[in-house]
């Protein structure tokens, strides 16, 4: 389902649940189809505003998405109208919650419910844009779908752009390059570019090695401003399905990210190294060249992992060494 579609059914969903913006969460929960166990219903379960605790009003919904044995305090001190708690914890401390003033909802999952709650009550969070600037240099053979948008002073080179798919201002995509649907490239970003190879003669002058490979971005990709996608060397370098990649990331030839992965801020992948799906990876972090690193793997702050990493590992440090597995 396209983004426009998303937005439009929410749109609607919020002018049918109240016309003068004041909700009520339990029609809110289902009809985003959330399970919820609401808390004695003592009180009115309405809210208009989502707000931190430390900022919260009288009409006001907070969430608290970890809790712990400060939680109860913050609730008492807190003016809020409605609660999100984790399910677990509130099952287990049913008794002190109880006495909590505001309306207490428990959901699995506080903080993925708040951010379903949040698009709905700001479907325009980020206007969705279609066609192609006039400022934009777009290359006669380039195969972009009518439903794409390219941004201000992009250049696009001979490549594919699929449905409902973003290139934003002043990015480059370069020939070779595929990119699947509903994805988001920000602003300044670079994808296809030449990868980092040389090689030295005899003498100890250097040659570069030409990149002649390829970059596949597959659908649900987000690359926020700045990053770096190099293209392969002979064959391609691919990030999979979902991922998220933040700013002033690097992702050197033939590369490959697994699917849903987070990518933070500075991370560096050296030529031919990998990560399976569903990671983790540190801002500032650095994966060596040709290494592999395996599925739901966290790799922390900073980290230089010099070797391979099995699945579900948690790893840290210079060189990054691992603490423990995941449950």
């Amino acid at each position: 389902m396209g983004d426009e579609v998303r937005r439009n059914e929410k749109s609607g969903l919020l002018e049918s649940l109240s016309s003068d913006k004041m909700l009520k969460l339990s029609e809110v929960l289902s009809k985003l189809g959330v399970s919820y166990q609401q808390i004695d219903k003592k009180k009115d379960d309405v809210f208009k505003f989502i707000k931190t605790p430390m900022n919260s009003d009288e009409h006001s919904l907070i969430f608290v998405n970890k809790s712990d044995e400060t939680t109860f305090d913050l609730l008492v001190h807190s003016r809020c109208a409605v609660v999100l708690l984790d399910q677990k914890w509130g099952i287990e401390h049913l008794n002190k919650i109880r006495n909590v003033e505001a309306s207490i909802f428990l959901v699995e999952n506080p903080r993925l419910v708040v951010t379903q709650i949040i698009r709905l009550l700001y479907p325009d969070d980020e206007q969705y844009f279609r066609g192609v600037d006039s400022t934009a240099y777009i290359h006669p053979d380039a195969k972009i779908s009518s439903s794409a948008f390219i941004g201000p002073h992009c250049k696009i080179g001979n490549c594919e752009i699929g449905e409902n798919s973003q290139v934003h201002s002043f990015s480059i995509i370069k020939d070779n390059v595929k990119i699947g649907n509903n994805v988001i490239v920000r602003e300044f970003c670079l994808i296809g570019g030449c990868g980092f190879g040389f090689v030295r003669y005899d003498d100890g002058h250097l040659e570069r090695i030409p990149h002649i490979g390829t970059v596949a971005i597959e659908d649900d990709v987000e690359l926020f401003p700045y990053v770096n996608v190099d293209r392969g060397t002979l064959g391609e370098t691919r990030i999979k399905r979902g991922t998220k990649i933040d700013h002033y990331a690097h992702i050197g030839h033939n590369s490959t990210i697994g699917e849903h992965c987070i990518i933070t801020a500075g991370t560096v992948f050296c030529g031919g190294s990998s990560v399976g799906n569903q990671s983790w990876v540190g801002v500032g972090s650095v994966l060596k060249e040709k290494i592999s690193v395996g599925d739901n793997v966290t790799i922390g702050l900073g980290a230089v992992v010099i070797r391979d990493v099995e699945n579900n590992a948690v790893v840290t440090g210079i060189p990054a060494k691992k603490l423990r597995e995941e449950p």
